[in-house]
């Protein structure tokens, strides 16, 4: 989609399965493993589920219910902060500097004084992808406004 006509450019970015996808960048050996979080080992309530958990029916806010299949983890909210603090930097440092934190994983980029740099929707979606991948972590541009 061209961008000549647009007054302004924001940008919704949302990390997926932002919890369990640090937990299995911090644990390799879970990476293609089905994950879930809780808050801690003794609450069963879901507060993450990785894309292979979910296929197994496992959602956020349900009651974890134990199988063999699916590894359990705890919170670690000191891990998730930092991830996050790392995407806006890298965000910042090459996409654009005007960002809105809007939660521990999810930003809005606002794009206008940059939208020269940018032929269309697509080149900003790659360029964006091309950025956070070296973070390891699944982002999802929910909108573009």
């Amino acid at each position: 989609m061209n961008l000549k006509n647009w007054p302004r450019i924001i940008i919704h970015l949302d990390m997926d399965a932002f919890f369990a996808s640090v937990e299995q960048k911090i644990n390799p050996e879970l990476k293609n493993s089905a994950v879930v979080v809780t808050s801690n080992l003794n609450s069963p309530t879901i507060i993450a589920a990785s894309y292979s958990a979910k296929a197994l029916g496992y959602k956020v806010g349900n009651r974890f219910e134990s199988n063999n299949d699916v590894y359990r983890l705890a919170a670690n909210h000191r891990h998730y902060l930092q991830e996050s603090k790392n995407m806006v930097q890298a965000l910042r440092a090459s996409i654009s500097p005007n960002i809105e934190i809007y939660s521990i994983d999810e930003v809005f980029i606002d794009l206008t004084d940059q939208k020269r740099l940018y032929a269309s929707t697509e080149a900003i979606t790659d360029a964006i992808n091309q950025c956070m991948q070296h973070l390891d972590l699944p982002v999802k541009l929910t909108k573009f406004l």
